[in-house]
């Protein structure tokens, strides 16, 4: 078998990279994405690269040793409230957990200016309305003792009247205590499977044995509630893949940065949220590694959203909480953080106001900009750069083609004439505010975390990145990397990706530690993520296992991930643990806010397990001479701010540009999947990998 594919199913294109394990070659394509059957999509994407490498889709797929996607299908189905009918059992008196959740609920998630706006702050809206939550007679202590058993026949009446009365297709159980005990839920899920096997069901002891009532409840609730219809879009997409040649099950991309078969997706569909902004992450990690940049801004800039990462002395940043739609979940995950700002983003004057805005609404792949003439009539952010002239008349080296005069006409009627101004300058002004918010986003990921730009080299990627990024670019930072692929760049980060599993037990215990114990806990974490591994046919020579603890100190409720030694613990492992914790707590608060005298307690275990996967390698291609003239195709009028309108300049032919060729701004660059704008005082120079390092004006 001779590829690796790696796919991005996003909101407006579905990404595909293929990697050849013959010769190291890259082959890169897209295809429109169907939100009405995903593997549409993604089948159309196959056929394209197919196509490129001389073949059919069915002999690709046929020859493909990997294919690992990532899919936006659970995101989709909470965000649109269109999951299954979902009913949730708990302890008997805390039925109204999930309800009441915390106060933070209300801004989880929100940027400042929409936390300060008071009178629209609420709570998420309930997956699980009030009559489907039910409570069972039971009770498990802190320490997992039984103090009142479960009662059957209550139990079992409760599980019927939730399916025959209320006509439920899955249950989430969260019971009190259960990750010391899972005892009473695994009960409960056995009599579930022994009344109903059609049933899908979620227990919190198996997804996430950690303490934190609430968002154990909501992360729980939520994988039932999208676990049925991503099973079935997993399942018809393997059986569509394999009727078109492919041999093996697909993987899936998980949000902690690497993929996990297709049968463990379909139990824990959580885990697969926000899954493609963590490829590219994992991409910019990989390539950042090979050019020898340790620390970078990684910015993904599609057609509705705008994600950043950050990647600090060579490691991706993680997060141990993932918030969904306001619900606060335990999934530890690689720290990404969106905005509604994409290529596709929807320019409108705010009624009240009468103030232009960008966004967050998206025209999406369906109806799309008003210049894809596919019944969109808002115009966007794509409809703005062809008025300035940015983009050609068409994309995918013509395979859309782009209406300039309905973008125009669009502008005109909907932003220009209501505002009194002329066209271009409507044009040039949705270009500044999407530029703005996407600025924005980065100040607060770094600046608001203790980080300076300047410290940070940004990459560029996703279809609408590098049209941008000199604008979007100007925080601190002085340089930028368009990587080869930037537009399919997560695609290409999903099948640079290993295979991940992450186990974790929450059993609270306060210094000096009990080390047999936590030696204990540890071995057994260890042992299943092996067991894991080694049926999915990995040799123990290609397992990684690091073992990870979260650490607070007493009386706080923010915990850090502190990295622990391997082996059998003794008291000095753990005083060296403590160490490190503390030097990381001042590092993030501040030098002198350790305070070792308050008492530290550990909360949460975790194995973090890698089954690494071999790649090709990049091949470095010979540098050639700075001038670039060769790869001049046209000139046109462009409108540049800095320009005070529109200026005739060079137009570029990234297929002819060679490694060591120099590109002066103002200027444009055209690939076959995206543009490359470049401002006056900026140059862009090719380099050995084929990557485009853009040097930004700091003037």
């Amino acid at each position: 078998m001779a590829y690796i594919i790696g796919i991005d199913t996003g909101g407006t294109f579905t990404d595909i990279v293929v990697l050849s394990e013959d010769d190291g070659k890259v082959t890169t394509d897209k295809a429109p994405s169907t939100p009405r059957d995903f593997s549409i999509g993604v089948i159309d994407a196959v056929e394209n690269a197919a196509r490129q490498l001389g073949m059919s889709g069915f002999q690709l797929l046929n020859n493909t040793a990997i294919f690992a996607i990532g899919t936006t299908v659970a995101t989709n189905m909470l965000l649109t409230h269109t999951g299954t009918k979902t009913g949730h059992i708990t302890t008997k008196g805390f039925e109204d957990t999930l309800l009441i959740g915390r106060v933070n609920q209300k801004i989880a998630g929100l940027s400042g200016i929409d936390v300060l706006d008071l009178a629209r702050l609420d709570k998420a809206r309930p997956v699980i309305p009030r009559n489907l939550i039910k409570g069972v007679t039971e009770r498990i202590d802190y320490k997992g003792e039984v103090i009142v058993p479960l009662v059957y026949q209550e139990t079992a009446q409760v599980v019927r009247d939730l399916v025959e009365k209320e006509h439920v297709e899955a249950i989430a159980v969260v019971l009190l205590w259960s990750f010391m005990n899972p005892e009473h839920e695994q009960e409960i899920k056995k009599i579930i499977n022994q009344m109903y096997p059609q049933i899908y069901v979620t227990i919190s002891s198996e997804l996430v044995p950690k303490i934190k009532e609430y968002e154990r409840a909501a992360t729980t609730s939520i994988n039932a509630y999208v676990g049925k219809g991503t099973s079935r879009y997993i399942s018809s997409l393997g059986t569509r893949l394999k009727e078109n040649g492919l041999k093996l099950p697909p993987m899936i991309m998980q949000n902690m940065g690497g993929f996990t078969t297709a049968d463990e997706a379909c139990r824990k569909p959580v885990l697969t949220c926000n899954s493609g902004p963590a490829g590219g992450v994992v991409g910019a990690q990989a390539l950042a590694n090979l050019l020898g940049y340790k620390n970078i801004i990684t910015t993904d800039m599609g057609g509705t959203s705008f994600d950043v990462g950050l990647v600090v002395n060579g490691v991706s940043q993680f997060a141990s909480q993932l918030i969904l739609d306001k619900y606060v979940t335990l999934n530890p995950t690689i720290d990404v953080t969106s905005i509604g700002a994409g290529s596709g983003s929807i320019a409108w004057i705010e009624p009240d106001t009468g103030l232009l805005k960008v966004g967050p609404q998206s025209a999406a792949a369906d109806p799309g900009p008003v210049c894809y003439e596919k019944g969109g009539t808002e115009p966007t952010v794509t409809d703005a750069n062809i008025v300035l002239g940015r983009y050609p008349g068409h994309l995918l080296g013509g395979k859309i083609k782009l209406n300039k005069e309905k973008s125009f006409s669009a502008i005109k009627t909907k932003i220009a004439d209501p505002l009194k101004m002329d066209v271009a300058t409507a044009a040039i002004s949705i270009i500044d505010i999407v530029d703005s918010h996407m600025a924005d986003l980065i100040r607060k990921v770094t600046v608001a975390k203790g980080y300076d730009p300047g410290d940070f080299v940004i990459f560029s990627f996703g279809g609408a990145g590098a049209a941008h990024v000199g604008s979007y670019g100007y925080v601190g930072s002085k340089t930028a990397i368009i990587p080869n692929f930037a537009s399919e760049f997560s695609a290409f980060g999903i099948c640079s990706s290993d295979v991940i599993h992450i186990n974790e037990l929450s059993e609270p215990m306060r210094y000096p530690f009990g080390t047999e114990r936590i030696t204990a806990i540890y071995q057994d974490l260890e042992n299943k993520a092996l067991k894991d591994f080694q049926a999915e046919g990995f040799s123990r020579e290609n397992i990684l296992l690091t073992r990870l603890v979260d650490l607070r100190y007493i009386g706080q409720i923010q915990e850090m991930a502190t990295r622990v030694p391997a082996g059998d613990l003794n008291h000095q492992d753990m005083e060296r643990v403590i160490d490190e914790f503390e030097a990381a707590y001042e590092l993030k608060y501040g030098k002198g806010s350790a305070y070792k005298i308050a008492g530290i307690e550990a909360t949460t275990y975790r194995v973090h397990g890698v089954g690494k996967i071999i790649k090709p390698s990049p091949k470095k291609r010979r540098r050639g001479p700075a001038n670039s003239s060769a790869a001049i195709k046209e000139k046109r009028d462009v409108y540049f701010r800095e320009c005070d309108g529109f200026r005739l300049i060079n137009v570029y032919d990234r297929g002819k540009l060679q490694p060591g060729n120099i590109v002066e701004g103002p200027a444009i660059i055209e690939a076959v999947d995206t543009t490359v704008v470049v401002h006056p005082g900026q140059t862009v120079k090719l380099d050995g990998y084929s990557n485009m390092i853009m040097q930004l004006s700091q003037g």
